[in-house]
């Protein structure tokens, strides 16, 4: 695709009526080289035989941001009917629906808007809050998880924050696996949530945490149970249902470049499924690190543990992004704009930027995937 945007931009301000909200997953798209597991999608509008807590939480988790539904006044006291008060049944009804924020003082072009979508704000901190509910909740609808099971999956870090805090309301037992080398806030975070954390060799990096997480539950196969971020499609199809909505409509239909950082590659995929499938202009701008380059939360996966929900056809550009640059831009979204965020949401930012001061006009919304007090302990914020 073009990185002109003028006329992208303009055809997609008459679709905006033709994208229906919420979604049903009979429309979702399948790229061939992605092979469902399963013999059906879960289909999340057909709420029969759910518990109360599931219906709430995905009633309000794909519910459209806009219009807003009118508050209550206070003379009327607290309705007990969801969605009309400010009142939420559990802590996971507050998962999506994150804010969409305007940059104001770091894009070089005044023709070109960048929005930061502020994946950080979900309770558990990240954007991967999404695929661990969704794919909880759909582990445990198709009966695959009971009282007695343990979850358990490897993570760098968010998914297993996530995880965590999806497993404690739910009341699942949970083990992450992760390498030694992921940054301390995070484990501490996940065992403050109940979860049991296992540590695998730095030198192993993230491979080794899955390798491990596999020969465990393949040696007790009665006793855990692998959600496998890296090839349930429930993880993409989180951001499918949610995620691309909000931004669709928050940008209120004019976005024409989508930024993401590629880890397990969710996102980006659930995204452009999304975007292609309502036929909607939007380039799909992957971030991966350089050549070396050591990035939390993005990878360049060598090809034998590349995620099974990647499909590289769904990428129109993948941009490389160095440790230095994506720091500094951190840094520089703390600085200028009050973003408080991870080192791989300054990588994505790095590349918004970027795009911003090659194109003539446009509107370019990149993840902020978590949130800066993860890195603490690190040297991100050591100036």
């Amino acid at each position: 695709m073009s990185l002109n945007s003028s006329v992208r931009s303009a055809k997609n301000s008459k679709k905006l009526d033709s994208v229906p909200y919420p979604i049903s997953l009979s429309s979702v798209p399948s790229y061939p080289a992605i092979k469902e597991p399963f013999d059906t999608l879960p289909n999340f509008i057909n709420r029969d035989n759910r518990s109360e807590l599931t219906k709430r939480s995905l009633t309000h988790w794909f519910k459209p941001p806009y219009p807003r539904q009118p508050q209550p006044k206070l003379s009327q006291g607290i309705d007990s009917s969801y969605g009309t008060s400010h009142c939420h049944p559990n802590i996971l009804s507050l998962i999506g629906n994150t804010p969409l924020v305007k940059l104001r003082n770091i894009v070089p072009n005044p023709n070109v808007t960048v929005y930061a979508k502020m994946e950080s704000h979900n309770p558990a901190g990240s954007v991967k809050d999404r695929p661990a509910l969704n794919m909880i909740l759909q582990a445990r609808q198709r009966k695959i998880l009971n009282p007695q099971t343990t979850l358990i999956e490897p993570t760098s870090g968010n998914t297993g924050v996530g995880l965590a805090l999806v497993a404690s309301v739910l009341g699942y037992p949970l083990e992450l696996v992760m390498p030694e080398n992921a940054t301390s806030e995070r484990s501490k975070i996940m065992k403050a949530f109940g979860a049991k954390v296992t540590l695998t060799p730095a030198t192993h990096e993230m491979e080794g945490a899955i390798d491990y997480a596999h020969e465990k539950v393949n040696r007790l196969s009665n006793q855990y149970v692998m959600l496998n971020q890296f090839a349930n499609p429930d993880n993409y199809l989180a951001h499918y249902l949610s995620t691309a909505p909000e931004i669709w409509y928050q940008s209120h239909n004019s976005i024409t470049h989508f930024v993401s950082a590629m880890g397990t590659t969710g996102t980006i995929m659930g995204v452009s499924k999304f975007f292609n499938k309502h036929q909607l202009d939007v380039e799909i701008i992957g971030v991966s690190p350089t050549e070396g380059s050591s990035i939390p939360g993005i990878r360049r996966w060598p090809k034998a543990y590349l995620p099974k929900i990647f499909n590289e056809t769904a990428v129109d550009k993948t941009c490389d992004v160095s440790i230095m640059q994506a720091t500094t831009m951190a840094r520089r979204l703390a600085l200028e704009e009050g973003i408080f965020c991870g080192t791989s949401a300054g990588g994505a930012a790095h590349i918004a930027i970027e795009i911003a001061s090659k194109i003539e006009s446009g509107v370019i919304v990149f993840i902020v995937c978590d949130r800066g007090d993860r890195y603490l302990s690190t040297d991100l914020f050591t100036y």
